[in-house]
């Protein structure tokens, strides 16, 4: 039998260790409680990484073999599914007046995240505001960008250009690349970039004008 107990009056090493103890959905879960509970859970010390899903008008956030978080990028919805592979279990939750953007910052900001691989398929049939779905993530240390359609529509481009300016380290592979959205990359302010793309034609005049090292 379990006694329960009042978890922000431990203090904060065993505190630490009881967090410590919770799997990803009872991580964010926790984290939206309370400003304290947020920062407790902060300070566990999880260090995530994620992969992430833009396809149609969905959102996907998840780790290999973890919970999954869906989200609809319409936030009339106001709700949000949570699903776990391992118990075959699947949850509905509110998602509290916060938008699809800024649940998606709590969950990588709770678990201190380095490195996210996004992965773009279909354009969404509504209007999405990208920067505003990610205004609120920081400096992120590396993003991969992995398109999944032979087109570069004009939707994967205007993530593109709200994610590059926030990392330092980016990776893309994709079917299409135009000259012009080559050489918006290759001025950007980046320590690594490296660029996959079927036909893509690199000259010296690129090499020249690239600010990444």
């Amino acid at each position: 039998m379990t006694t329960p107990f009042r978890l922000l009056s431990l203090p904060c090493a065993p505190l630490k260790r009881v967090i410590q103890c919770f799997d990803l959905r009872e991580l964010v879960a926790c984290s939206v409680l309370s400003k304290r509970m947020n920062v407790a859970s902060r300070g566990a010390g999880f260090r995530y990484d994620f992969f992430v899903e833009l396809n149609g008008n969905f959102l996907r956030v998840y780790r290999y073999m973890d919970n999954t978080f869906f989200f609809n990028l319409d936030d009339r919805i106001n709700y949000l599914v949570v699903q776990n592979p391992r118990h075959r279990e699947q949850a509905r939750w509110s998602k509290l007046g916060l938008s699809t953007g800024e649940w998606l910052y709590r969950i990588l900001h709770v678990t201190n995240y380095q490195q996210f691989q996004l992965y773009i398929g279909d354009a969404p049939t509504i209007d999405v505001n990208c920067r505003l779905l990610f205004s609120a993530l920081s400096e992120i240390k590396s993003v991969s960008v992995i398109t999944l359609q032979n087109e570069t529509n004009t939707f994967v481009q205007k993530v593109i250009d709200v994610i590059l300016p926030k990392t330092s380290t980016f990776f893309i592979q994709t079917h299409h690349m135009s000259k012009k959205e080559l050489q918006k990359m290759l001025i950007q302010n980046l320590v690594s970039l490296e660029i996959y793309c079927d036909g893509l034609r690199f000259q010296l005049d690129d090499l020249l004008m690239t600010n990444a090292t």
